[in-house]
């Protein structure tokens, strides 16, 4: 306490001096430098909250894009491997069960078929 009386003594009593919640005296600027850097450093914080939940989100969003092709592709290239194995199996019995003449009169139909489908167009 002493030391505060000769300091408020030197400086002619122009500053005052305050007690911080610590028990330290401290010069009122200070505080108010502390107080806003502490405000500064929260709002700053906060920022970076914003800004990396922004940043989640937007991986999130891409991560979700990408699954989604790919199932997509998955999806396509399941169909198109059930296409190929029962054109496979339907092949396989029509060369058992079908005589030349039925395969020829299949072949024509399905060629006619296809004309007329072009010819709608």
């Amino acid at each position: 306490m002493e030391e505060l009386e000769i300091v408020g003594g030197l400086l002619g009593g122009a500053v005052r001096l305050s007690e911080s919640s610590r028990g330290q005296w401290i010069v009122p600027e200070a505080a108010e430098i502390v107080s806003r850097s502490r405000s500064d450093a929260d709002r700053f914080r906060e920022e970076m909250k914003e800004k990396a939940r922004a940043e989640a989100a937007g991986l999130m969003r891409n991560a979700e894009r990408q699954i989604e092709l790919e199932t997509t592709r998955a999806l396509q290239q399941i169909r198109q491997e059930a296409v190929d194995i029962s054109v496979g199996i339907a092949s396989k019995l029509l060369q058992r069960n079908v005589s030349k003449e039925d395969n020829e009169r299949l072949i024509e139909e399905t060629f006619k078929q296809l004309e007329a489908t072009r010819a709608s167009r």
